[in-house]
């Protein structure tokens, strides 16, 4: 384990143990094994042009040349790039292009250029709202989605144009705000547009939480669920802005020629997918940036100019398209593995660009409670206070879901529609919780007695299958409540119960003397309830520190908080025992399991208030990581926590717990306490899980 040194917190107030390689910077966000491969083979395509051209590719005059013509695939490669990143495609920006360009040839006359420009982009808006509402709410995939609303509109076009274009005599002059040159510059004026449209896209993607979000749910859509993220807002918000880059996109296109056919968005749909591969975009979502997307644009535009420069056929280009297309999306699947490994080895491509250092003064305490060095056992008295800047960790945002269709926040599950509850007010939801009152006479759970949670009996049912059945007991504070039962049980599913991610079919949950309906698991979240769940709920396509905070992104106004949410996970981790990271910007995907484990607990751990649920913690960890959970779990519950624990290992959940729940076929068979003095040994658990007893 690396060593430890001490830094001093906020205002210099605070000293925190935590490891300086934690917290150190790497640039790993632009630049991957991914991207530098396939542009490292374009490099050389484009040097075989440059040879064939007679030496004439390479010069300001022609790159300044590509660059505008690029602008046309580039406008749409930036919403291709963000919607392929969070998982779907949209084949139809060809048609959409075309929508934009001929709404607003019709309309800048009669209505002047600004309401002709917002009409067209809004209709671009309109078709990817089209989009994302077939695709989520009916479950099919985009790919044949957007194929089909890619030939109706394709049809709707040739219907109202008959197949003739539309074009002006003499473009006006008040065109060249989105074309032409500026003045005193070769600089095109669309060049400058697509790039400040690219750098926008970027800062969303990368500074927002929205764009966390992003890479949330194209990397692992169920896992980004699970801790809150609206899987179907994200999705439908992508599809909205795909749909107004290429309307955009055509606009431009007609203010620079004063013309447009039906046919012209043919083809742009599969150039700005093979723009955004160039650019180290994965075809499976969860990672890619903007900027590749741009950078892909430009290579597709020099080979384009190229070509022509080299005296052959403008056929080619398809061609060469196809090629490039087909070899970045196999030099991505064969470099996949390299890059993986020499992330292990820590020899990913990283440079180092700052060492440790605590975030700046803020005038609030980092931690509650006590802060211990898991290294040399000591620990430190910080001051009780809330997050830092008064933030809530958990966002502002509201919870909820987009679709009832839609699986229920962004879980894979195939359970009949029958059985998702959906508790929204409207389609954009409320608070995510819903207090139907509180019992006459009923304590906080901060009073002696007072459960922290209380279950009467739950049933949850997905069609005929009964999971939960008629499920009663209650967990108070100090609590370490184990879930006994064999695969079968309903033990999961009870957890996702009480966290939200399902609503019971029959039954109650009060939760802090007040009966409460949770909408979302964000809403369980943020009353208090932090879960760990078995499938982890990390997505293994972000770093350690994105995930840490996932669907509770701490903020500085409308941007990402990065050096608090950097500091403060290491210092989570560095407590949790796991210190032997190379860095918070390490990719989850390349931790080990009882790592990852222990990334979840943490996580749990640092956003818990009053309920803390484990679902099988142990599962994938070493002895001694086991012992370093149970010891948390203890410390968790002696501070008035309650925690409910699911595991098969019935010694270690026997172990940790004072109480024990266990369930067989979705009903509880018997309840037992320690102070109660009824407390089982494990031959007698494993009897009544086996039917014996």
């Amino acid at each position: 384990m690396k060593s430890l040194q001490s830094l001093a917190g906020p205002g210099g107030t605070t000293e925190l143990a935590v490891p300086p390689s934690l917290v150190s910077r790497r640039f790993t966000s632009y630049v991957s094994v991914r991207m530098m491969t396939v542009v490292g083979v374009v490099a050389v395509l484009l040097l075989v042009l440059e040879a064939t051209s007679g030496g004439k590719l390479f010069t300001v005059n022609n790159l300044g040349g590509a660059l505008s013509t690029s602008a046309e695939v580039g406008f749409i490669a930036i919403g291709v790039t963000m919607l392929m990143i969070g998982g779907e495609f949209d084949l139809s920006v060809g048609q959409t292009f075309v929508v934009g360009s001929m709404t607003f040839a019709a309309l800048f006359q009669p209505l002047g250029i600004g309401a002709a420009l917002l009409i067209s982009v809004a209709l671009g808006v309109g078709i990817g709202f089209i989009n994302g509402f077939i695709t989520l709410a009916f479950g099919i995939p985009s790919f044949i989605t957007t194929l089909g609303t890619y030939y109706g509109i394709a049809g709707i076009i040739l219907m109202i144009t008959g197949g003739s274009p539309v074009s002006i005599a003499v473009v006006p002059p008040s065109f060249h705000i989105f074309s032409g040159g500026m003045a005193g510059s070769q600089v095109q004026w669309q060049v400058i547009w697509w790039l400040g449209f690219a750098v926008i896209g970027a800062f969303v993607l990368h500074k927002t939480a929205f764009g966390n979000h992003i890479f949330a749910v194209g990397g692992a859509r169920q896992a980004a669920g699970n801790t809150g993220v609206r899987v179907s807002w994200t999705k439908m918000a992508l599809f909205m802005i795909c749909g107004a880059c290429a309307a955009f996109s055509g606009v431009v296109l007609f203010a620079l020629y004063g013309d447009v056919e039906a046919s012209a968005g043919s083809g742009l749909q599969l150039q700005a997918i093979a723009a955004a591969v160039i650019g180290g975009t994965a075809l499976f979502g969860g990672i890619g940036t903007v900027y590749g997307g741009v950078l892909g644009s430009f290579f597709l535009g020099v080979i384009d100019t190229g070509l022509v420069l080299s005296g052959a056929s403008t056929t080619y280009y398809e061609f060469f398209v196809g090629v490039v297309l087909i070899g970045a999306v196999v030099l991505q699947i064969k470099m996949e593995g390299f890059s993986t490994m020499t992330k292990r080895l820590g020899l990913s491509l990283a440079w180092l660009t700052g060492r440790a250092q605590a975030p700046p003064a803020s005038g609030a305490e980092l931690t509650r409670g006590r802060v211990s060095d898991p290294v040399n056992r000591a620990e430190v008295t910080v001051p009780p206070g809330d997050s830092p800047s008064g933030d809530s960790p958990s966002g502002d945002s509201p919870s909820g879901d987009l679709l009832a269709g839609d699986l229920r926040h962004g879980s894979d599950d195939k359970e009949p529609l029958a059985a998702r509850h959906v508790h929204e007010e409207g389609p954009f939801g409320g608070d995510g919780l819903v207090a139907l009152g509180a019992p006459a006479g009923a304590t906080s759970p901060g009073q002696v007695g007072a459960p922290v949670l209380e279950l009467r009996n739950v049933t949850m049912k997905f069609g005929p299958v009964v999971a939960v059945d008629d499920v009663s007991f209650s967990v108070s504070p100090g609590d370490v409540l184990a879930l006994l039962g064999d695969n079968g049980a309903g033990k999961s599913t009870l957890v996702k119960i009480i966290s939200g991610v399902y609503a019971p079919t029959f039954g109650e949950i009060h939760f802090g003397g007040r009966r409460v309906s949770f909408r979302s698991s964000k809403a369980a979240r943020e009353a208090g309830i932090s879960t760990v769940y078995q499938d982890l709920a990390l997505v293994g396509t972000m770093n350690v520190w994105r995930n840490f905070f996932l669907g509770a992104e701490l903020r500085k106004g409308a941007v990402l908080d990065t050096a608090r949410m950097r500091w403060e996970t290491a210092r989570a981790l560095s407590e949790i025992g796991l210190a032997n990271l190379s860095s918070v910007d390490q990719g989850v995907g390349t931790l080990s399991g009882g790592e990852g484990q222990a990334l979840s607990i943490g996580r749990a751990v640092y956003f818990e208030k009053k309920l803390l649920l484990l679902d099988e913690p142990t599962a994938a960890l070493s002895v001694r990581e086991t012992q370093n959970v149970f010891e948390y779990t203890r410390r968790a519950a002696a501070s008035g926590v309650g925690v409910i624990v699911i595991m098969h290992n019935t010694q270690q959940a026997l172990e940790i717990s004072n109480r024990v729940v266990v369930m067989r076929h979705g009903r509880v068979l018997g309840e037992f306490s320690r102070a109660a003095g009824n407390f089982p040994s494990q031959e007698t658990v494993n009897a009544m899980i086996s039917g014996v007893a």
